[in-house]
C-alpha cells in the first residue's frame, strides 16, 4: 500500500498503521480480511480491508505493465547487504501448523466474469533463499484455501 500511486480513499484507517493485536506463536490466532480485485469497468485494483469490507483505496491501472489483465500474489523480504536476512512473517521458517507458522486463509480466486474458485490448480510458490519458506497447502473444509510462510530462524 505505500507503493507509489496508491490512493488512499479512507482516511480514517491510515494504510501505515500496526495491526494489533497481533497472534502469537503457539497462541490465539488473530485473523484481518484484506481483497484485493480489478475493477472490471476502469481497470483500478482496489483493496478491501476488515470485517466491514471497507473500501481502503486503489491502485490506478496506468501504474501496472503485468497486472493489466491478471495479478499475483506475493511477499517479499530484504536488507542492506552486510546484514542479517530481515524476517518475514513471524520470524521462523513456515511449516504447515496453524498455531506456529504465519499464514493467509480463505483465498478466493475471480475469474474475468468473477466466478470464485476456492481451489485455483495453477499456482506456483518460489523463494529464492532457503531461509524463507512457503507451502501452499491447498483447500481446507475450515479454513479454505492455507499459505502458509515464514523465514529466517529455522524452525523449532
Amino acid at each position: 500500500m505505500l507503493c507509489p500511486g496508491f490512493v488512499n480513499v479512507n482516511h480514517e484507517f491510515p494504510v501505515d498503521v500496526v495491526l494489533e493485536p497481533m497472534s502469537k506463536r503457539g497462541g490465539v490466532i488473530r485473523t484481518r480480511y484484506f481483497s484485493v480485485f480489478k475493477d472490471p469497468k476502469d481497470g483500478n485494483w482496489w483493496l478491501i480491508t476488515g470485517y466491514m469490507k471497507t473500501v481502503q483505496g486503489f491502485w490506478p491501472r496506468k501504474i501496472f505493465n503485468g497486472l493489466a489483465n491478471s495479478a499475483t500474489f506475493g511477499g517479499e523480504a530484504f536488507g542492506p547487504v552486510d546484514q542479517p536476512l530481515p524476517p518475514m512473517g513471524n520470524g521462523y521458517r513456515g511449516i504447515a501448523e496453524l498455531l506456529y507458522a504465519a499464514l493467509i486463509h480463505e483465498i478466493t480466486v475471480l475469474d474475468e466474469n468473477f466466478k470464485e474458485d476456492y481451489d485455483p490448480k495453477e499456482t506456483e510458490t518460489y523463494s529464492d533463499d532457503p531461509q524463507y519458506r512457503i507451502i501452499d497447502y491447498g483447500w481446507t473444509y475450515k479454513y479454505g484455501r492455507l499459505i502458509f510462510y515464514g523465514g529466517t530462524t529455522p524452525q523449532i
